[in-house]
């Protein structure tokens, strides 16, 4: 490092600097201190041209900064603090029933928002932000500017380039910037160097430790671009469109615990997972009712005996029409649309004939609706959380029914599985196979029309671009963090994917005439056999309701939210701006962390609602309005925070009956 330049804020030479941040990196963020203590640069190097200074890669023979680095960054701060990049939710009413108490609150305040805030852009004007995550070190001149002019509660900084990394630690006082943090225990600060082959499950421990609404309102600085930091980028991308798609809601979290404690009384067994060497060689078959179907099922049919098929949803209707038996029906929903379309589309000797895993949550009838049946625990999810600890709950089995099936084949212990009809995404405008009971049921199919409604693109299976849903991209998502985490978990776990829509990582591509070669070797299998190994094996037959103290649990849960509220509404009287409203939603991650520990059944219910109520408030606050119209919105949004905790209340008091008196 050249010794003749000096740090103006600290009047040091860069040699000196680096040996105080190397200090401090090692009393604040030793993984960093042990990555650096004896590094030497591979590829960037400073250096002092006619036009100031910059960073110059000696491989690329190109520079990180077309001029000087302070004038650039001069100018990237400039643009960011006029146009600020922000990730949060959007004011947009949810399209869905108002007597749903969270659809009714959420939609009051998204009114709100919408009446008092007529710009809808995003500013910064004060001197407090909740969350910055800053994208590229470079130099780092921008990030001693950003953290010294800003109040920032929790900072995410990335730098793959570990050249990059080092020349900031002769540049930036990183002491004076760790220690800042470091005093105070409401902060945080997170630093990612290097790169990794993969950014999501670090990212998703670094969001889940920041909390929800603050992850969804985030200031994003980036500060150059790269073929590592595109990646990161797009890892992060996912990992923050998705933070508030799977924590649920209040009323879908009430259903869930009124249908679970029915499915209880009813003595519905329990699925659960073990280890069954008889299966693990078995061929199993997944499929779905997208149209991709319709080119595999003759192969299919043909083939039916040598494998076993796991339908989803209503893909039943599709097999039994073409005469092929599956041999277990799996659903996730809780509503009754799957249940209505399952009477509907297949015959009561189907269902007499084949089993069924459900979720906890699953709709009654559903149960007892085949002749042998069984429930799987949902993780997540609040009815599950009234199972005692011996009971585990299955991760990966949502949004959609053929997540379902991919988990359920791995945890009943399947471990060479093929996709059929699992599209997720569509060369054509075309959602499902042809024999579906939406084609005969409009009804049906009006009530899937928000879900179907094309709103992006994947990649193709097989090249190109394939158009999705929302709900089939976030089911996408999961396929891919599910087969990343069951293969980490058995390398001998196999998926195959033959259909003409998206991509799924991991997955095995396999072309129609492979597929055919594959199924042609294998051999018949007696399926009767490997349900009544199932069924012995791995499902609880019965339980003993008094192991679950749902009296105890019953009041806790009423008693507990009682509290819960009366505390947050004197916090909430307490608020009166910014700074107030960010300490408030400090204490309240703390509150909902104690809670997980102390009730988990009632922090399940509250934290998604919650959270999405928060990161409202918080977009309201930095938008660019003057700022008597911010505090109007502040205390009017409070007032309704008061009465969504009182319609919460209750609808908690509606539960009584459907505890068991045991």
């Amino acid at each position: 490092m050249n010794e003749e330049i000096k740090n103006q804020e600290e009047g040091i030479s860069p040699e000196e600097l680096f040996k105080k941040n190397l200090e401090a990196f090692k009393l604040y963020h030793k993984d960093i201190y042990e990555q650096f203590k004896d590094y030497k640069p591979e590829k960037a190097i400073v250096k002092i041209e006619p036009f100031g200074i910059t960073i110059y890669d000696t491989e690329k023979e190109a520079y990180l900064y077309p001029g000087d680095a302070r004038l650039i960054i001069s100018k990237q701060l400039a643009h960011f603090l006029a146009d600020p990049s922000y990730s949060s939710v959007g004011y947009n009413v949810i399209q869905a029933t108002e007597d749903w108490i969270h659809v009714r609150y959420i939609n009051k305040l998204v009114r709100l928002a919408q009446e008092i805030f007529k710009n809808k852009q995003i500013t910064i004007d004060g001197k407090i932000l909740p969350t910055l995550i800053i994208s590229g070190v470079g130099i780092g001149f921008h990030i001693n500017f950003l953290l010294k002019n800003f109040d920032v509660y929790n900072v995410l900084i990335f730098e793959p380039n570990k050249d990059f990394f080092f020349i900031s630690m002769h540049f930036i006082d990183w002491e004076k910037i760790l220690s800042k943090f470091a005093e105070n225990p409401k902060k945080r600060m997170f630093i990612i160097v290097g790169e990794k082959e993969d950014y999501k499950p670090l990212l998703r421990g670094i969001f889940h430790e920041i909390g929800v609404y603050f992850t969804a309102s985030a200031f994003h600085y980036i500060h150059y671009r790269s073929n590592e930091m595109n990646k990161y980028l797009k890892d992060l991308e996912r990992i923050l469109t998705s933070e508030l798609l799977g924590v649920g809601f209040f009323d879908d979290e009430i259903i869930s615990l009124q249908h679970t404690l029915v499915n209880l009384k009813n003595r519905v067994p329990i699925f659960v997972p073990r280890e069954n060497k008889n299966i693990k060689n078995v061929p199993a078959v997944v499929v779905g009712s997208g149209p991709s179907l319709n080119y595999f099922l003759p192969l299919l049919k043909k083939h039916q005996n040598k494998v076993y098929v796991i339908a989803c949803g209503t893909a039943s209707r599709v097999l039994e029409k073409h005469g092929i038996k599956a041999d277990l029906h799996v659903n996730i929903e809780r509503n009754a649309t799957p249940y209505i379309a399952l009477i509907k589309g297949t015959s009561e000797q189907y269902r007499q004939e084949t089993p069924f895993m459900g979720a906890n949550n699953n709709y009654p009838p559903f149960f007892q609706a085949f002749k042998q049946s069984a429930m799987y625990l949902k993780a997540g999810d609040a009815g599950s959380s009234l199972f005692p600890s011996k009971y585990p709950h299955l991760y990966y089995v949502n949004p959609t029914v053929t997540n379902t099936g991919l988990a359920l084949a791995y945890y009943l212990g399947f471990r060479e599985v093929y996709l059929l009809g699992v599209d997720l995404g569509f060369p054509e405008e075309k959602f499902h196979a042809e024999g579906t009971i939406y084609e005969v049921d409009k009804n049906l199919a009006k009530d899937m029309e928000s879900v179907y409604s094309f709103s992006g693109e994947l990649e193709g299976n097989w090249g190109g671009k394939v158009k999705t849903s929302f709900i089939l991209r976030w089911a996408w998502v999961v396929f891919e963090d599910s087969m990343r985490y069951f293969t980490s978990m058995d390398e001998n776990f196999k998926v195959y994917n033959p259909n003409f829509g998206a991509k799924i990582d991991k997955t095995i591509r396999i072309s129609k005439e492979e597929l055919e070669e594959k199924f042609n070797s294998l051999k018949e299998i007696d399926k009767k056999q490997i349900n009544r190994e199932i069924w012995k094996n791995e499902i609880v037959k019965d339980y003993d309701l008094q192991e679950f103290e749902l009296t105890k649990r019953k009041m806790q849960l009423m008693t507990n939210f009682h509290h819960f509220k009366n505390v947050l509404k004197e916090e909430i009287s307490k608020i009166n701006n910014t700074e107030d409203f960010l300490q408030f939603a400090i204490e309240l991650g703390l509150m909902l962390q104690i809670l997980a520990r102390e009730n988990k059944i009632l922090q399940t219910m509250i934290f998604g609602s919650l959270s999405l109520f928060m990161a409202y408030i918080l977009r309201g606050l930095y938008t660019d309005v003057p700022l008597k119209e911010r505090q109007r919105f502040l205390q009017l949004a409070k007032d309704l925070l008061n009465e969504f905790l009182e319609e919460m209340e209750k609808k908690l008091l509606e539960l009584y009956p459907y505890f068991p008196l045991v």
